[in-house]
C-alpha cells in the first residue's frame, strides 16, 4: 500500500501541467528545524523567560500552530516524519537499529522532481545518508563530530588520559552562525530555479554552549561548561549535579536558544536584502524538547510527555494569513503535506498527515487531528519496552509497556492538557469512558494497513559512534 501510494504521488508529480505552472508554485521554501526545542521556551508559545523576538516576529508575520505534536522522543524517527509526512511505523526509522526505508519519499524529493534546486545543511550528525537522510537534496550536509574518548568514560584508556588532563577539549555542534553563513553561500551562488533550502540547528541540544553574551542572558555563570554527554553523565550519576548545576544548565538551554533566535533574524535580514524573502514561504518547528525534570528526568529519548513532544510550528510567507492561529491537536506529519500544498505541487500522495494549507490561507476552518506517538526501547536492552500515545482534543492517553515476566502490560496514563499541562494528575482511574475511547483509537491505529517491514540497517561502527557521542548509547 505504502509503494503503490508512493509511486501514484510521484507519477502526480511528473504528470499532467508542469508543477511550476501550477498556482502556487515556483514559490520558494525555507524549512527551519530547531533540534531539541521545546514549545515553552518560545515567546509566542508562552516562554516564561526566554526571549526570541525573531521567531515571534516570523509568527506576527504568519500563522502560529498552537498543538503540534512530535512523533517520538529523539530526532531521527521525527524528522524522518517531517520529511516524509508519514509515523514512524511507516517510513520505518522506529528505534537507532533501524534506518529509512528507501520507498518513503521525503518532499524533498517531490520538490526536485518539480524541479527545485534543494540544499540541507544539517548540525546533528545522526541524519546521515549511511541511514537513508538526504535523498531529494542536491547537497545534504551533517556534521560529523570527533568524539574522542569522551563517551567512553570507564575505559582504562580514558581514565589514563583524564589523570594525565590529555582529554581532547570539550566538542560543540556547529552552532547557528556556521549554519546560516552555509546556509547564505549557498543562496549567493546562480539559481536559475526555485529553491528548498532546509537547515537543523542544534543550539538547544546537549551541550548547551552558546556565545557570549547568551552564556550570561539568563544568569549562567562562566565557570560552568557542558560537554557533550553532559546529561546523560548526570542521569547516569557519573557526574555530581545540585540544584544550582540544574538551574546554569537550563540557563545556557535558553540562551542557545536566544542566540539561534538572533542568528534566525539574521538569516531572515539577509534574505530579506537580496530580495529573497518576499517569495519564500517559511516553516520553524523543531523535532522533538527537551525535559528538565518535569518528570524526574533530563535530555530526551525516554518519555512521551508534553516537555518531550510539544514542539513550535510557525508558517509565514506568500499566501499565508498574517497573525493567524490554529489551535487544537496537530500531528507533525501534516508538515510535509503542507510544504507540498503551499508550494503549489499538489496534495496527493502517501501521507499519515493532512495538509494545513486551506487553514494558513483562510480558505477553510482548520480541522484538529488526532496526534499518535511512539518509542521503541530506546536505551532499554528489551525489545518490550515501548510508549505509545495518543492526543485527541484536550485528552492525552499515554501507554508505557516494560520488560516483565508477561512481556505484555501496559501501564495506562490518562491527563487532560487543558486542565493539567503539566501532565501530573493521571485520570485513568475515574475516566473509565475515555480510558476506553482513546486505547481503542490507539489500537486500531497500531493495526492499520501500510506498516514496513522493519530492516534493521548493518552493524554501522561510524553510526553507533555518532549515538555514542550524543549520549544516546553508552
Amino acid at each position: 500500500l505504502l509503494i503503490a501510494g508512493t509511486a501514484a504521488a510521484l507519477v502526480g508529480i511528473r504528470a499532467g501541467t508542469p508543477a511550476r505552472a501550477q498556482s502556487g508554485a515556483g514559490r520558494n521554501v525555507l524549512v527551519l528545524v530547531a533540534d531539541t526545542l521545546r514549545a515553552d521556551h518560545v515567546g509566542c508559545y508562552g516562554a516564561r523567560r526566554t526571549r526570541t523576538p525573531n521567531i515571534d516576529a516570523l509568527a506576527k508575520r504568519g500563522t502560529r500552530v498552537g498543538g503540534v505534536s512530535a512523533v517520538s522522543a529523539w530526532t531521527a524517527p521525527n524528522t524522518a516524519s517531517i520529511l516524509t509526512g508519514l509515523y514512524p511505523d511507516r517510513h520505518g526509522l522506529l528505534s537507532y537499529h533501524d534506518r529509512l526505508d528507501p520507498e518513503a519519499v521525503s518532499f524533498a524529493q517531490i520538490f526536485k522532481r518539480a524541479g527545485y534546486d534543494t540544499a540541507g545543511f544539517s548540525a546533528n550528525p545522526i541524519l546521515s545518508p549511511r541511514i537513508g537522510f538526504g535523498a531529494g537534496f542536491d547537497v545534504w550536509q551533517e556534521d560529523l563530530i570527533d568524539a574522542g574518548m569522551r563517551r567512553h568514560p570507564r575505559s582504562p584508556l580514558a581514565a589514563t588520559l583524564r589523570l594525565l588532563g590529555w582529554l581532547p577539549p570539550p566538542e560543540r555542534f556547529p552552532r547557528a552562525d556556521e549554519m546560516v553563513d552555509r546556509a547564505l553561500e549557498w543562496l549567493d551562488r546562480p539559481h536559475d530555479a526555485p529553491f528548498l533550502l532546509y537547515l537543523q540547528f542544534m543550539d538547544a541540544h546537549d551541550p548547551y554552549d552558546p556565545p557570549p553574551p547568551f552564556d550570561t542572558m539568563y544568569g549562567a555563570g562562566t565557570g560552568f561548561r557542558m560537554k557533550l554527554g553532559t546529561l546523560s553523565d548526570v542521569m547516569a550519576a557519573r557526574l555530581p549535579a545540585g540544584p544550582r548545576e540544574l538551574r546554569t544548565m537550563e540557563d545556557l538551554y535558553d540562551g542557545a536558544v536566544s542566540f539561534m533566535d538572533d542568528r534566525i533574524g539574521h538569516l531572515l535580514k539577509e534574505m530579506a536584502r537580496r530580495r529573497l524573502l518576499d517569495d519564500t514561504l517559511v516553516v520553524f518547528t523543531s523535532d522533538h524538547g527537551e525535559e528538565f525534570l518535569d518528570h524526574g528526568d533530563l535530555e530526551h529519548t525516554r518519555t512521551l510527555y508534553q516537555e518531550i513532544v510539544h514542539t513550535p510550528l510557525i508558517f509565514a510567507g506568500p499566501g499565508v494569513l498574517k497573525g493567524g492561529a490554529i489551535e487544537g491537536s496537530v500531528p507533525a506529519v501534516d508538515i510535509a503535506p503542507t510544504l507540498i500544498d503551499g508550494a503549489g505541487l499538489g496534495t496527493g500522495g502517501a501521507f499519515d498527515g493532512t495538509s494545513l494549507w486551506p487553514a494558513l490561507t483562510g480558505a477553510a476552518p482548520a480541522q484538529p487531528a488526532e496526534s499518535f506517538m511512539s518509542l521503541l526501547y530506546f536505551g532499554y536492552r528489551s525489545p518490550y519496552h515501548a510508549l505509545v500515545s495518543i492526543r485527541s482534543g484536550d485528552l492525552k492517553l499515554l501507554g508505557t509497556r516494560r520488560s516483565s515476566a508477561d512481556r505484555g502490560a501496559w501501564l495506562w496514563q490518562l491527563f487532560d492538557i487543558a486542565a493539567d499541562p503539566g501532565e501530573t494528575r493521571d485520570l485513568s482511574a475515574g475516566r473509565d469512558s475515555d480510558l476506553a475511547t482513546l486505547r481503542s483509537r490507539v489500537e486500531a491505529w497500531q493495526k492499520r494497513p501500510g506498516a514496513v517491514e522493519r530492516k534493521p540497517k548493518k552493524e554501522d561502527s561510524e553510526i553507533e559512534r555518532r549515538l555514542r557521542t550524543l549520549g544516546y548509547v553508552d
